[in-house]
């Protein structure tokens, strides 16, 4: 079975498993279910093939996260990045799943997450001696944390760092390590209902 579709096969059966999970507990009054949407800024180019060559870029980060118990929940997450470097438009979309812990304050969260997924890229996002990404799709993962403070009863601001991990390749004979580690920050607003 090619890396493709074992990525895909893993991303189904969690996102399957983690709806079961949910759909069999009792939600605890602590844990609310959230939606998320910001900015979000990543710390290169996923077409950087040396130090100098890469340009950070910029997007937005949405997320649903279901809390099943008052801390534990499943969260499903898109995250969009847009930038030029090296005179190539890039257009990155990345869809993750995973859990997320919570631990609620008097007005204030925090919170780590760990999930996993896939990440799509345009085609000429790798303009190397006219050549393209070995797959437009690869496996991606992030890993982080973060906080929400309380605006309102239903609505709070959100900050947080993440570590992407993307797998990206280049057909050209000249590139062989495309940059796959990442720095993410997000922020913006959460709406718990």
């Amino acid at each position: 079975m090619s890396n493709r579709r074992f990525c895909i096969a893993l991303v189904l059966f969690a996102i399957l498993f983690s709806i079961h999970q949910l759909c069999a507990q009792e939600k605890s009054p602590a844990g609310r279910n959230e939606f998320y949407t910001g900015y979000s800024f990543l710390s290169g180019s996923f077409n950087q093939y040396a130090e100098e060559s890469g340009s950070p870029m910029n997007g937005w980060d949405s997320a649903l996260t279901v809390h099943a118990t008052g801390s534990l929940g499943i969260s499903l997450r898109a995250l969009g990045f847009y930038g030029t470097n090296l005179g190539a438009s890039q257009i990155e979309h990345t869809v993750l799943v995973g859990p997320q812990w919570t631990w609620h304050g008097a007005k204030e969260s925090l919170f780590v997450d760990g999930l996993v997924g896939l990440g799509f890229i345009n085609s000429a996002a790798i303009p190397f001696d006219n050549s393209s990404p070995r797959s437009n799709a690869t496996f991606a993962a992030l890993a982080g944390g973060g906080f929400d403070t309380a605006l309102s009863r239903g609505l709070a601001w959100r900050v947080e760092g993440d570590y992407l991990r993307t797998q990206y390749g280049s057909n050209s004979d000249q590139i062989h390590n495309l940059r796959g580690n990442f720095a993410h920050f997000s922020t913006g607003l959460v709406i718990r209902f």
